[in-house]
């Protein structure tokens, strides 16, 4: 949109006693000025507050299941921490009963079974033994010889009954002699074998009655440490359960701050894309404030035409006053450009006394005529 000029010269149409009227800064001005007169406004910024909202959201919902979750571990803990008390008291009951079984094994093996087996132990040694053998191979054959004088005098009867002669009788005696040596030598053998075999017998006897007392009192020690780790097993899971869940809470509520943290993340980037598209139409834009100025800037090093809008200005700081022509002297610089500042006089305060000195361009800005006041803007 852009101002209709009179004819005679660079004053809008419709102003009284040739005075310019008051420009107001408003939206379409500024589009004149810094978009070089594009009548489209400049690109709305982008509405954050729905990701915001989302990202806020996220975050109190992941916070709000977390904590849920929290509770529920909680109550699931108290549950199973009361069903596991008596379980583990009975237990370590069990423990306690198989450990005194396992000590009774014990006690009874040390105290009573290891003297008893030592005497048996001896005894069966001493069945085994060369001594015992002879004594028994001795009455072997005190008994077969006993044997012998039975049948001696049962042929003397026989003989005598039948009418033996001396001489027979001493031949049937001599034959029975010597087979009742080889019987006496053969007693003795086998008594001396039986003997040995009764002593090994013993000593097995008495080395396996307690074999088993050793396994007896290490298998109640077993069990006993068994009762004990499931009760620690059952104590620790209901904490165990408690923990996993603690995780699960918290790591539900670090999710949703995440989501959060991306959200925002976006949103940042989103305003430094907006700001660097605003930054670069401003560049590309030949009729922008940035070129506008920079004319203006260059017509007041080589003329006498100056922008002196005050619209066009910042930091202005009151410096001086001319007293020829009735005007306030300022510091200032253009808005948008370097650190550059100027001296000069302001367009408004112009136009109240010498309005043939003030004039404005198509897009509304004020400049002045400083020849025609006298003066100079110079750069300071």
């Amino acid at each position: 949109m852009r101002t209709r000029l009179n004819p005679a010269g660079d004053i809008p149409l419709g102003c009284p006693n040739d005075h310019p009227p008051k420009h107001r800064w408003d939206r379409v001005v500024y589009n004149d000025f810094i978009f070089g007169g594009n009548d489209s406004p400049p690109p709305a910024a982008p509405n954050y507050a729905p990701m915001a909202a989302a990202s806020d959201r996220a975050a109190e919902l992941g916070t709000q299941l977390g904590r849920e979750q929290l509770a529920e571990a909680q109550r699931q803990y108290d549950i199973n921490r009361a069903v596991a008390e008596p379980v583990v008291k009975a237990q370590l009951g069990l423990m306690a009963s198989q450990q005194q079984q396992g000590d009774d094994y014990y006690k009874y093996m040390t105290d009573t079974y290891r003297p008893l087996e030592r005497g048996m132990v001896s005894q069966a040694t001493a069945e085994g033994s060369d001594a015992r053998m002879e004594e028994m191979a001795a009455q072997a054959a005190a008994d077969a010889r006993r044997g012998q004088a039975q049948q001696s005098n049962m042929i003397a009867r026989q003989g005598l009954r039948y009418g033996y002669s001396p001489s027979k009788m001493a031949t049937m005696q001599a034959q029975m002699a010597g087979a009742n040596s080889s019987a006496v030598a053969g007693a003795m053998t086998g008594a001396r074998n039986q003997q040995r075999n009764l002593g090994w017998a013993r000593q097995l006897d008495a080395a396996g009655l307690g074999r088993n007392l050793p396994g007896a009192s290490q298998g109640a020690y077993g069990t006993m440490l068994n009762s004990g780790n499931s009760a620690v097993s059952n104590v620790m899971q209901p904490g165990n359960a408690l923990m996993m869940g603690a995780a699960q809470g918290a790591g539900m509520q670090q999710q949703g701050i995440g989501q959060q943290m991306t959200g925002l993340g976006g949103i940042l980037s989103a305003q430094g894309s907006y700001n660097n598209m605003l930054a670069q139409r401003d560049a590309n834009s030949g009729g922008g404030m940035g070129a506008l100025l920079g004319a203006g800037a260059q017509l007041g090093a080589a003329g006498i035409m100056k922008y002196s809008d005050r619209r066009l200005k910042e930091d202005i700081v009151k410096v001086g006053f001319d007293e020829r022509t009735g005007l306030n002297i300022y510091e200032f610089k253009y808005i948008g450009q370097d650190s550059a500042r100027y001296r000069g006089v302001m367009a408004d305060e112009v136009e109240k006394q010498y309005p043939r000195a003030v004039e404005y361009t198509p897009t509304g800005f004020a400049k002045v005529n400083y020849g025609m006041l006298g003066l100079e803007m110079v750069e300071v």
